[in-house]
């Protein structure tokens, strides 16, 4: 029963993908960083990427909480609130594979200043908090070939 669940939400998430992004989705590759202001959101396999569970998808990060893959930065301006697991996200394992990111609130006037509680674990300053691996890869860019969540 499990097997086929999983097969059954892969397919959703796969239909998700491609409703959500006519004409193809933006495709980088494993160890590749996705452009600023975008977060991998799908892991699955490209043409593009030589080999199965290569292919990373990536979507602009918005609104106040997202789900996006693990392994990777935490986007500016957001913070890590919990780890979960997305069958979207399958290519870097079954379980506890994806972060659910919150979006930090916007400081208030009163706020700004040095305050006595000290630093707080959020990204301000663009990508590079990696909960993980770190990345290095190609710089061939995103692509728009296809792109199939999962093996």
């Amino acid at each position: 029963m499990g097997k086929k669940l999983r097969s059954i939400a892969a397919a959703l998430a796969l239909l998700s993908l491609l409703v959500a992004t006519p004409g193809g989705a933006q495709v980088i590759c494993s160890g590749d960083l996705p452009p600023e202001g975008t977060a991998i959101t799908a892991t699955g396999t490209s043409t593009i990427c030589g080999g199965a569970c290569r292919a990373r998808k990536f979507s602009t990060v918005q609104g106040s909480t997202m789900i996006i893959c693990a392994q990777q930065p935490i986007p500016t301006n957001y913070t890590l609130q919990s780890v979960t697991t997305s069958p979207s996200c399958n290519c870097l394992g079954d379980q506890d594979n994806a972060y659910v990111i919150r979006e930090n609130p916007a400081p208030s006037p009163s706020a700004v200043g040095p305050t006595a509680a000290g630093p707080t674990p959020t990204n301000t300053g663009g990508f590079g908090r990696f909960p993980a691996s770190s990345a290095s890869g190609s710089s061939a860019g995103p692509s728009p070939e296809p792109f199939q969540v999962g093996n």
